[in-house]
């Protein structure tokens, strides 16, 4: 085997072994995530904290990293920097723009409970009353002065009293610094129930829930709003509250990942996050929260393409799936091939040189011997040709010529011997 053709051979097991692990990389590497959520210690965050840990047991194809921020702003605008891969946002405040919904973490619920000695029956008799809000970062203000808004009242017809904990809300109440308190949060969650047990606490008696009236047509002026009731004894308390159904609004929380996020990460992360949710739920409460986002047209979220191939169930099998870095692999193997040749011709500049010197060197030899002038020049002529095609041959041998070259070696030696013969039977 020639030096040639052992370099040939390298070169093209490079190119294979190149596919391999790039192959290797894409279906058996799993991709890692970094999520935003907020606040740290939250229900959200302790259960995506839990999944990522079930994904590295699992040794799932995804991977997550939960970084925890101060506030849903916070988690958007590093969504949005792309500091992050995916982050929990509510829809109630400025979504991120360059992200796209995955599925709804939870519905958070509007709930508005007053002292039942402040006359507050109705969300319009609120007027110059003092309301305290529940929540890290200024989510639950905004929405309050929205629906404040919404009802006709101006943000300073109100005194907003902001509270950080179940302890500010129990502490507030007792000094009378409250006459209604304020909340949103996950249906179902503990946050709303321990702050109106501590409300009620404070104050000795059940607090009065006030009921968001018109919740259709606030629907209809935001589209991210669904009206609903409180269901009798749905908040935990003793008792438990309301004695009677009653209107309010809920809205989602979403995870969304960037719209850079490929559809292979998203559609595995989607998978991964409603595989394992119900062995969460058992002991996180926040996994049987999860819901699926709509992918129908007319949807207020525009879902990402990834998390649209697994709720459309589109993949049917691995060459579905994998169908796009198939495809990859295959014209990144032809280029990675002819990237090895290429490197290979450049490898051995001399020799390509040498073949083209003596292409040119027999071309010039048959125009001399079309017109030497004794039969001595043939000679030297025909001398000359036998020390090139020795070189030839020895090139040929050692694979420097390559087989599409060699016809075009043999073509000019048959029609340089032509005209040698011709020219020596002109002289006679």
């Amino acid at each position: 085997m020639t030096k040639r053709e052992i370099l040939r051979r390298a070169a093209l097991l490079f190119a294979l072994l190149t596919a391999v692990v790039t192959a290797w990389y894409i279906l058996f590497v799993p991709y890692t995530l970094r999520i935003a959520v907020a606040p740290a210690g939250s229900e959200p965050a302790q259960f995506l904290a839990a999944l990522a840990h079930a994904l590295n047991r699992e040794k799932a194809s995804v991977r997550l990293i939960v970084q925890a921020y101060a506030d849903n702003r916070q988690t958007a605008a590093a969504l949005d920097a792309g500091k992050v891969d995916l982050a929990v946002v509510r829809s109630d405040l400025t979504l991120p723009t360059s992200g796209h919904g995955v599925a709804i973490l939870h519905q958070l619920i509007v709930v508005l409970a007053a002292h039942p000695d402040a006359g507050i029956s109705r969300f319009s008799d609120m007027r110059g009353r003092k309301i305290g809000v529940l929540g890290q970062g200024l989510g639950n203000r905004n929405l309050l002065e929205r629906l404040a808004e919404f009802y006709g009242l101006l943000s300073e017809a109100i005194e907003i009293v902001p509270l950080g904990s179940p302890d500010a809300v129990s502490k507030a109440a007792a000094n009378n610094e409250i006459d209604a308190l304020f909340v949103a949060g996950p249906r179902g969650g503990r946050g709303i129930n321990q702050a109106i047990k501590a409300f009620h606490d404070a104050v000795g008696t059940p607090p009065v829930l006030v009921p968001i009236h018109d919740a259709a047509a606030l629907v209809r002026r935001n589209p991210i709003f669904t009206g609903t009731e409180v269901a009798p004894g749905e908040i935990r308390t003793t008792p438990a509250l309301p004695a009677e159904a009653i209107a309010t609004v809920t809205f989602p929380a979403l995870i969304m990942a960037h719209r850079s996020l490929s559809s292979g990460a998203v559609y595995e992360f989607t998978k991964q996050l409603f595989t394992l949710r119900q062995a969460l739920a058992g002991e996180y409460q926040a996994a049987a929260r999860i819901e699926a986002l709509s992918t129908e047209r007319d949807s207020s979220f525009y879902v990402h393409p990834g998390a649209v191939t697994y709720y459309d169930a589109s993949e049917t099998g691995f060459l579905e799936q994998y169908s796009d870095y198939l495809w990859l692999m295959l014209f990144g193997f032809g280029g990675v091939v002819s990237l090895a040749t290429w490197l290979f011709s450049m490898a051995f500049p001399r020799r390509r040189e040498l073949v083209r010197s003596e292409h040119a060197e027999l071309l010039s030899l048959m125009d001399a011997a079309r017109v030497a002038p004794t039969p001595a020049d043939i000679d030297m002529i025909e001398r000359r040709i036998d020390q090139l095609v020795a070189q030839t041959s020895r090139l040929i041998f050692e694979g420097g010529i390559d087989s599409d070259q060699q016809p075009a070696f043999e073509l000019l030696l048959t029609r340089i011997g032509a005209i040698l013969d011709k020219r020596r039977s002109e002289l006679g």
